[in-house]
């Protein structure tokens, strides 16, 4: 032990939301792999800059979960990922759209899809931005912003694509953004879920660790020597590499588990039915589940940083105190 009961709670509290946080990140990477979330997030993009539609709060996670995405029928961003261009970047999982498209290939989409007809592609790009119909087809505020761009350019075609680049790039920097706020509502879902099966009761947990010294030494030292470093700053981007991840996680976890007896079961009454053993064991275990639920959406940088800061301040105040104590 430390000297200080209350720094060793602490620490052990903020080591089972790392172990959790990270084993409900891999669990969103595997997801999202395989439900194509980043390509899901893309395509939302291009539908905001190609046609009128827009997405914001319930609606914006409805339609990246199910990657349906109303309006997008007949707009110039179905055109767009209808292209040649486009159809060859996807990725032919779950969702086979691109979950990535550099500026100029999507500059090189766009004028593919808008310069299309019998003359050079300049002049069909300024024919079609120059044709009013057009505004009723595409959408008022995406016809008007492309042919803003093209005044702007002085209808130059090359300055038109260099201005959709940035347009492009800076809808991207944003789009970050949004996916992380998205994947956020996600990744609590998954750490209630986690809480949930795990038991992994805030509540109990703090008390468990306030009577059991043995218990919170075992997390104390197992802070000390695990690292996750390479679980945080590496994501596995490869469906093999996230079950490996998964499976090394899901043990740590369990270990934790076993630490501190977070069973729901009673051990004097036998077996237990399906219900006590996965399911909320009253009100108090539900708040407990819940706090815990909202630890793990934090992500597990936030709890990595906190307890290498804790784990430092430990190393170098309490040393000084023991000295004292010795004197």
């Amino acid at each position: 032990m430390t000297g200080s009961t209350p720094l060793d709670i602490f620490i052990g509290l903020v080591f089972i939301y790392l172990t959790y946080s990270l084993l409900a990140t891999i669990l969103m990477e595997i997801i999202a792999t395989n439900l194509g979330f980043r390509a899901r997030n893309l395509k939302i993009v291009v539908i905001r800059m190609l046609s009128d539609e827009e997405f914001k709060g319930t609606r914006a996670i409805k339609a990246f979960i199910s990657g349906k995405y109303i309006g997008e029928s007949g707009s110039l961003a179905r055109s767009f990922y209808k292209s040649h261009i486009i159809k060859n970047l996807s990725s032919g999982s779950y969702f086979s759209k691109p979950s990535a498209v550099s500026p100029e290939i999507f500059v090189e989409a766009l004028i593919s899809v808008i310069g299309k007809g019998q003359r050079s592609i300049a002049d069909n790009v300024i024919a079609f931005l120059n044709d009013p119909t057009q505004r009723d087809k595409i959408g008022a505020e995406t016809y008007d912003q492309l042919k803003f761009f093209l005044e702007d350019s002085n209808q130059d075609l090359e300055k038109f694509k260099e201005r959709l680049q940035l347009w492009f790039k800076e809808m991207t920097i944003r789009s970050i953004g949004w996916y992380k706020r998205r994947v956020q509502v996600i990744l609590f879902a998954i750490g209630l879920v986690i809480s949930t099966i795990f038991n992994v009761d805030t509540l109990a947990i703090t008390q468990k660790l306030s009577q059991d010294d043995e218990a919170t030494t075992q997390l104390v030292q197992l802070a000390n020597t695990d690292s996750y470093a390479e679980y945080i700053k590496n994501r596995p981007d490869d469906k093999q590499k996230q079950m490996d991840a998964y499976k090394t996680l899901s043990a740590k976890a369990f270990e934790t588990q076993q630490i501190l007896s977070l069973s729901r079961c009673d051990g004097e009454k036998g077996t237990c039915t399906y219900f006590e053993k996965y399911f909320f064991g009253g009100y108090s275990n539900f708040i407990g589940c819940l706090l815990s639920a909202l630890a793990i959406s934090l992500g597990a940088p936030f709890w990595y940083d906190l307890l290498n800061k804790l784990m430092q301040f430990k190393a170098s105040v309490y040393p000084n105190i023991d000295d004292k104590k010795d004197k």
